[in-house]
């Protein structure tokens, strides 16, 4: 692929879809639009999804300066592979690696529904577990659809120490196991992100997390202190009785907003550490180096948990800045094609 050569990358997930015009690793346009897969889930048509992307599609193009024909392909990853997205592909069975990824590529002609261009759909990958359909083995079962181009841009980008463990925090939390060759082994995956959403529009948590403009958070502010006692609790009563303490914490006793919302992410980090049991279960070391990828607040939470419990014995790393984290996506897209094209 040359580097000259400007190529578009999607990136479509549960509720938004982002687009990049690129030249290298230079962003000549970029789109965001409000769509996704639950657009189809809402509608039983992906026809908002398609829409919504080819107008970003051509709003990125028209801030790149670029006409369609000079943009020979556009590369996709991300919930669009999945029945809910444009394409349905199966996931790869792991352990996958850059290889596997390239070969799996998927290509759409141009479509007057889609977009005027060729596309290269990237797959998702799920663990091997999952093949044994059965409910015992459900603690084994995952699956992920773009966490594994952005790992794969980590690894282009970073190229950290090997074997690793990846923690992407984003509507989910998902604990990525890569191997010494550079291959995805499997994941364990929670619903943190989501839950955390969730209570903070849906429950009475609202008013006790909600930000105050009048009382503004300190800069940089953390309290590790509150951290514990937030993993401590949850440990000992169980998520469920523990969501109830940032209610209490309002009520109860002289507490701000921001320390109720510390709280909160603190109890749900906390009851993410249990998922490692299911990591451990799988084979997968937790003796590695951990990259944490996410928002600054929620890194060092877990972070934070991760080294006060010892479940994992490498140092951890954190890669929190908004930038940085948009461009693996990315660049683990172009790096998957370029493999498929045999470049190095």
């Amino acid at each position: 692929m040359s580097a000259s050569a400007p190529v578009v990358v999607i990136d479509s997930g549960t509720t938004n879809s982002r687009v990049r015009v690129l030249r290298g690793q230079t962003v000549l346009g970029h789109a965001t639009a409000a769509v996704g897969v639950v657009d189809t889930a809402k509608t039983g048509s992906n026809a908002t999804l398609k829409r919504g992307v080819r107008e970003a599609f051509d709003h990125a193009l028209r801030e790149a300066g670029l006409a369609p024909g000079e943009v020979p392909r556009a590369l996709a990853f991300g919930m669009i592979t999945s029945e809910l997205g444009v394409v349905e592909l199966p996931h790869l069975v792991a352990p996958v690696g850059l290889r596997d990824l390239a070969g799996g590529l998927h290509r759409l002609e141009p479509t007057d529904d889609f977009l005027p261009i060729p596309t290269y759909f990237i797959r998702g990958i799920k663990n091997r577990a999952e093949s044994f359909a059965h409910v015992r083995y459900l603690p084994q079962m995952d699956f992920m659809r773009g966490e594994e181009t952005q790992v794969m841009g980590l690894l282009a980008l970073e190229r950290p120490a090997l074997p690793m463990t990846v923690v992407v925090l984003s509507s989910h939390t998902k604990f990525i196991s890569v191997d010494d060759t550079g291959r995805i082994q499997g994941s364990v995956t929670t619903l943190s992100g989501q839950l955390y959403a969730a209570l903070c529009k849906e429950t009475f948590l609202a008013s006790a997390v909600r930000e105050d403009s009048a009382d503004p958070e300190p800069p940089g502010y953390f309290d590790a202190g509150l951290v514990e006692e937030a993993w401590r609790i949850v440990s000992v009563a169980g998520l469920t009785r523990a969501l109830l303490l940032p209610r209490f914490m309002q009520v109860l006793m002289r507490t701000r907003w921001f320390e109720r919302r510390l709280f909160l992410e603190a109890l749900i980090a906390g009851e993410d550490l249990r998922g490692l049991a299911d990591l451990v279960g799988l084979g997968f070391p937790t003796t590695t180096p951990v990259t944490l990828v996410g928002p600054p607040t929620r890194c060092a939470v877990l972070g934070l948990l991760i080294g006060r419990s010892g479940a994992f014995r490498g140092p951890v790393t954190t890669l929190s800045d908004p930038e940085a984290v948009e461009g693996l996506g990315p660049a683990g897209a172009l790096e998957i094609f370029r493999h498929r094209l045999g470049e190095r």
